[in-house]
């Protein structure tokens, strides 16, 4: 079997089990014996089947059999322990549930899965760590929820150093891209073009989705309307969509605090703007400035003519709406973009192409807020979750992970997203918005937030007014004025 015919085949179907906990300061050495470790219900004969058949899969990179062959060789004490695996539920994450089943194969630890939408993983991980639960053993959040958990996560180096006999020998940071290693796993963050103070890496990039526009080709054909390259030709088009069709101009992700925030951002950046000055400790907030109105007031314009429902959606809401035809445009999150795909989930699948999004007078921007993932500091297997995060972010599984699919996943490891193997699945048409995320982090035209002590309240103010002058509610100016204000009331520091 080839890779192309593995790539139809699609990722293995997972498995999963139960949950486990711990804390930092209690980190051992690895035990020698499983001591009192219950079994498996799996017999230990179909488990090794199953595994021998996904080393002897000629489809396979190697580099995935060769982490698996290590991973079985060091497991053996920890066999049959729980680690409870809290994600966002997501396409990439969805995917990575699936292939758990390797994961298990290999290692004989039960990862109990416990995906829920973006706010309720926000909540139920924040109050975790709030109360020192050892409830979760592995946590992942959004580049924007950093603050909250960077000092509850045991760091990658802590780890290795630890648990030397159980570290992948090809683990090297080194290979993790820069920019999500600089804005996602550090802090404070390392900022381009900004003195920051030093930061620690606390924990592994995952993904790297940034945002990009969505568009119906049967639309844009049947109307001969060329690819919008600025915003004007871009609110031009939406109107004209709008009054010459069913459907739609565009739709948004426009639900108050974080999805609003995120695609107000691609506006920011491309007028100039940002919503901070940094130098150094010094934080000062920026959100009124006159580029940062003028941005609020070109994505504010857009409002009368998207779909009504988008003030109360996500990036997931608002590709379905794309999904079920009701829209020609969105801009929005590319790894959502499997759900176009999707023939349970999409009747638009051979009508739907990506571009870069429309340029402001500073050029085109897409918001970047990669996932970070880590090990809990509170949990009581930190030797079989070190393990499981290895797996999760080893080259090998990411070249798994974009072989899947249903899902558009973005690698952060250099070897993985230069590897052959996924150069060859991204040549294929349904990955056109993986290749054209690659080409805009390459770019380093990406409006990233930094994140610091007290960030997500203030996005938090920020989105709420942005939300204002979205709908009309107040203007640009008077709603970035409260902001600022709100903002100028507290202190800010890394």
């Amino acid at each position: 079997m080839n890779r192309r015919d593995f790539l139809k085949a699609g990722a293995i179907l997972g498995v999963g089990a139960a949950a486990a906990a711990a804390a930092y300061a209690t980190l051992t050495p690895p035990r020698n014996g499983a001591g009192s470790l219950s079994s498996t219900t799996v017999s230990s004969s179909s488990v090794n089947s199953a595994l021998q058949s996904r080393l002897g899969d000629p489809a396979v990179p190697s580099e995935y059999k060769e982490f698996l062959t290590w991973l079985q060789s060091v497991s053996g004490p920890y066999r049959g322990t729980k680690v409870e695996v809290n994600l966002q539920d997501e396409p990439d994450y969805r995917a990575l549930q699936n292939l758990d089943v390797d994961f298990f194969s290999a290692s004989g630890i039960n990862s109990q899965y416990d995906l829920e939408p973006y706010i309720i993983n926000l909540e139920k991980t924040r109050l975790a760590v709030q109360t020192a639960s050892p409830a979760i053993d592995i946590i992942d959040f959004d580049a924007i929820d950093i603050p909250t958990f960077e000092q509850n996560l045991i760091p990658p180096k802590v780890l290795a150093d630890t648990y030397p006999a159980i570290t992948y020998p090809g683990l090297d940071l080194d290979d993790f891209l820069q920019t999500p290693i600089d804005l996602i796993a550090t802090y404070p963050p390392v900022l381009p073009g900004v003195a920051t103070p030093a930061g620690e890496v606390f924990c592994l990039p995952y993904n790297t989705p940034v945002m990009i526009r969505f568009y119906r080709t049967d639309i844009y054909s049947a109307l001969q309307l060329p690819q919008p390259v600025t915003w004007d030709d871009y609110f031009d088009q939406v109107q004209k969509i709008g009054g010459t069709t069913n459907v739609y101009g565009c739709v948004s992700q426009a639900s108050t605090t974080t999805p609003i925030f995120h695609e107000f951002t691609n506006h920011l950046y491309s007028f100039g703007g940002q919503f901070w000055d940094i130098n150094g400790e010094s934080i000062i907030p920026t959100i009124n400035s006159p580029a940062n109105v003028a941005a609020l007031e070109n994505f504010s314009r857009f409002y009368p003519y998207t779909f009504p429902s988008s003030i109360t959606f996500t990036w997931d809401d608002c590709v379905e709406t794309m999904a079920h035809g009701q829209a020609a445009n969105a801009i929005t999150f590319e790894d959502d973009s499997a759900i176009i795909s999707d023939p349970l989930r999409s009747i638009e699948q051979n009508n739907m192409a990506y571009s870069i999004n429309p340029a402001g007078p500073s050029g085109a921007y897409s918001t970047y807020i990669g996932d970070g993932i880590g090990v809990s500091k509170y949990s009581k297997n930190p030797e079989a979750a070190w393990l499981w995060l290895q797996w999760a972010t080893a080259t090998g599984t990411q070249m798994m992970l974009v072989a899947d699919n249903l899902t558009r996943y973005v690698p952060s490891r250099m070897s993985a997203a230069n590897s052959s193997f996924v150069q060859e699945i991204l040549a294929t048409s349904l990955y056109e918005p993986v290749r054209l995320s690659q080409q805009i982090l390459a770019s380093g035209n990406i409006g990233h937030v930094p994140t610091f002590k007290g960030s997500t309240d203030a996005a938090g103010t920020i989105a709420a007014q942005v939300f204002k002058a979205y709908t009309g509610a107040s203007t640009a100016q008077a709603a970035l004025d409260a902001a600022q204000a709100q903002l100028e009331a507290n202190t800010y520091t890394f």
